[in-house]
């Protein structure tokens, strides 16, 4: 199973009502992978990721970080991460960066996000619906290695809207949920425990609270994506690579007086 694993891709939907979202907003369907870690990755792995990806029309894909490795031959990783040029969503590719990508060179990562068309969020926010109240993508550089700047973000935020952070280390939700501005955090890094031996897991530094999946963090969400490659062994147990598609909706009124409002909302948006 451990060397079976890494080539059995799980697409897991995860459907999500976030109040802050405009009530309009239905089904905004956002596709998350993260730790590539190309090289660790067996032969057309990362084509069939794209491929499971493009099927599922996508209006968003982002991909939280750790596309290398440490010590990684950046020459050889410049081919292996081609596909992702073929990736397609109707308001774009967005990515940060991991700690694996600072510690191997963040300057060509970069340049690698930018030759495949991945728009590079670190520290950075972008409206992805239009609006008083848009969904609003922001993300942060890698919290244990980079050089977050989470109080110019906030600055860069709109004052009203939903928003969504990537941050690669998922223990970084206690500090993005303590700011009452983020909706939904979704992170990587933890690579689901990797290796997983009854309650033994192999987890990395900052991911120990939230190592997978979904969790409440005060009034914001946090979503831990298993990732698609492997770090330190080559293998992987009862940890499946994950593709995470998530439907967005807004919060339905629910009272006479708030539906009332949403249609006279609705009507002077759309005349």
């Amino acid at each position: 199973m451990s060397q079976i694993e890494p080539r059995w891709l799980e697409v897991k939907r995860v459907d999500l009502v976030l109040p802050r979202c405009d009530r309009i907003l239905k089904d905004f369907k956002l596709v998350q992978i993260s730790d590539l870690h190309v090289r660790s990755l067996h032969s057309n792995t990362l084509d069939r990721v794209v491929d499971q990806i493009n099927a599922q029309a996508p209006d968003a894909v982002v991909i939280t970080g750790d596309f290398v490795t440490k010590d990684d031959d950046l020459d050889a990783d410049r081919p292996l991460l081609a596909p992702l040029k073929r990736l397609r969503a109707k308001q774009g590719v967005y990515g940060i960066l991991g700690n694996h990508d600072h510690w191997t060179n963040p300057l060509i990562v970069r340049h690698f996000l930018r030759e495949n068309q991945i728009r590079d969020l670190s520290n950075q926010a972008i409206a992805l619906t239009p609006g008083a109240t848009p969904l609003i993508l922001a993300g942060i550089d890698d919290p244990w290695v980079g050089q977050p700047d989470l109080p110019g973000l906030l600055q860069r935020l709109p004052p009203e809207g939903c928003a969504i952070l990537l941050a690669h280390e998922p223990n970084f939700a206690d500090t993005a949920a303590q700011t009452r501005r983020f909706d939904l955090q979704l992170s990587g890094h933890s690579h689901g425990g990797q290796i997983r031996l009854h309650r033994f897991y192999n987890l990395p530094p900052m991911s120990d609270r939230y190592p997978s999946g979904q969790y409440p963090v005060g009034k914001m969400i946090q979503y831990t994506n298993r990732g698609i490659g492997m770090g330190g062994l080559p293998m992987r147990l009862r940890s499946r690579p994950e593709i995470t598609v998530l439907h967005i909706q807004g919060q339905a009124p629910n009272s006479l007086g708030e539906k009332i409002s949403h249609f006279i909302k609705t009507r002077d948006e759309n005349p």
